[in-house]
C-alpha cells in the first residue's frame, strides 16, 4: 500500500501584488514543516509538484525533508485550478448573483471563498464562457495523474506532492469516490501547507489517512502562521 502525502504550497503574494511567489509567511510555513518532516525522518521514494513557482518555492523550503534519491518530477496537471478567470467570468456573466456582490462591496476573503463556490459550481456545469482549461479536461488530467499513482501502488511506497487548494481538493474527491461537487467544501478549508494523506493500492482501494493537517504550524506563541489564503 503506497501512502501518498498531498501538500498545498505556502501563504502566497508579495507586497508588489505578485501572486505566484511565496510570502515571507509561505516560506516560514514551508520551512517549518520541512524541518518536522526532517526530524521525522521521513523517507520518501517520489516528488511531484506543480509547475506554479509558488509551488516550486514550497517544495525548495521542503527541501531538508526530501532525500537525495528521490527523483522530483514536475506536472502541469498538480496546478492550481484557473480561479482568477473564474472570479472575473462569473463576476461578468453573473453580476447580479448576491455572491458578486458581497465581493464587490466587502473584498474580503470570506467573500472571495463564497464567490469561487459558485464560479466552480458553475465551471463544472459548463455555465461559465471562455474559461480555460474547460472542466472536464482540468478533471481529466488529475485523475489520469491519481490514476497513474494508483497503477505504481507498491507495498510499502512513500510519494509527496505539492500541488493547490483547488487540485487537491479535486484528488481528494476523487480518490474517495466523492461527486465532483464535493471539492467545494475541502477547498474553502485547507490551510496553507495543510497535509493530508492517501493510502493507495493498485487494485483502485483508496483510505483516507490524514486530512488538513497543520501540526507544523501549531504553536500558541505564532497563531498567524495558520492560513488558508
Amino acid at each position: 500500500m503506497t501512502t501518498l502525502f498531498l501538500v498545498r504550497h505556502g501563504q502566497a503574494g508579495a507586497p508588489d501584488g505578485q501572486y505566484d511567489i511565496l510570502s515571507e509567511l509561505g516560506w516560514t510555513q514551508a520551512e517549518r514543516l520541512g524541518n518536522a518532516w526532517s526530524r521525522r525522518g521521513l523517507a520518501l521514494d517520489e516528488v511531484w509538484c506543480g509547475t506554479l513557482q509558488r509551488q516550486k518555492l514550497t517544495l525548495d523550503a521542503l527541501s531538508p525533508a526530501i532525500p537525495e534519491a528521490a527523483p522530483v518530477l514536475h506536472d502541469p496537471a498538480l496546478d492550481e485550478l484557473p480561479f482568477e478567470q473564474l472570479a472575473t467570468q462569473f463576476s461578468a456573466q453573473y453580476p447580479d448573483h448576491s455572491a458578486v456582490s458581497h465581493w464587490t462591496k466587502a473584498n474580503d476573503k470570506a467573500g472571495f471563498k463564497a464567490l469561487m463556490e459558485h464560479a466552480i459550481s458553475a465551471w463544472q456545469c459548463d455555465q461559465l464562457d471562455g474559461v480555460e482549461p474547460v472542466w472536464s479536461t482540468y478533471r481529466s488530467a488529475l485523475a489520469n495523474w491519481l490514476k497513474g499513482r494508483r497503477l505504481a501502488a507498491t507495498d510499502d511506497g512513500t510519494l509527496l506532492a505539492i500541488s493547490s487548494a483547488g487540485s487537491i481538493s479535486l484528488l481528494l474527491a476523487i480518490a474517495l469516490g466523492l461527486p465532483d461537487a464535493a471539492m467545494n467544501k475541502f477547498n474553502s478549508q485547507l490551510f496553507n501547507t495543510a497535509v493530508s494523506a492517501l493510502h493507495l493500492t493498485a487494485n483502485g482501494e483508496t483510505r483516507l489517512l490524514l486530512y488538513n493537517s497543520v501540526a507544523h504550524l501549531e504553536d500558541p506563541a505564532t497563531p498567524e502562521l495558520i492560513t488558508t489564503l
